[in-house]
């Protein structure tokens, strides 16, 4: 691994090179990897779940400090999501994995997100049969959760934790989010 850098896993909206370039500008596609162990989840954001016989295919980044702390606030870490390791070739690599107090509900992503992880798979080559199961596993009760859903606008988003009053309003500045 180049000095400076480091390995992450990314599964989610970080697939897509578009975002990731936003983001973290120095950040270096490596190429698509496995990650054994774990099981892909929608819980109206992308997750994974520990699950011994399954894996997750996403790609892989060289990142910088620079680029970890832009993820790190993207992610909402440590409090969303958390960050686990594993190791490639000889390098400890990270990844994020949402909390437990936030692995809630199965639910639906929003269209504009998943289109975002769709052009991300497209763009690596990767199929997008982890999303389509996915999406299968969310039960019909998605109606009665309406307002646990993270909804997009061009830059804002919105997420309501069911332990808040109301939701959170966040925004993309200058390829960092921020808390209104």
């Amino acid at each position: 691994m180049k000095k400076g850098y480091k390995l992450y896993f990314a599964y989610g909206m970080n697939t897509n090179s578009e975002q990731m370039r936003i983001r973290c500008p120095k950040a270096r596609y490596i190429g698509n990897h496995e990650l054994d162990g774990f099981e892909f989840k929608f819980r109206g954001v992308a997750d994974i779940d520990k699950t011994p016989k399954s894996s997750v295919i996403g790609t892989l980044w060289a990142i910088t400090k620079e680029c970890e702390k832009s993820l790190d606030l993207l992610e909402g870490f440590p409090n969303f999501y958390k960050k686990g390791f594993f190791n490639y070739k000889g390098n400890t690599g990270m990844y994020y994995i949402m909390t437990k107090r936030n692995k809630t509900l199965l639910r639906n992503p929003s269209n504009h997100y998943l289109n975002c992880l769709e052009n991300g798979y497209t763009e690596h080559d990767i199929s997008t049969k982890q999303l389509e199961m996915a999406l299968g596993e969310i039960p019909d009760y998605e109606e009665q959760y309406l307002q646990y859903i993270m909804d997009f606008d061009d830059d804002t988003f919105y997420y309501h934790n069911p332990r808040q009053k109301r939701p959170r309003r966040y925004k993309w500045v200058n390829g960092r989010v921020r808390t209104y």
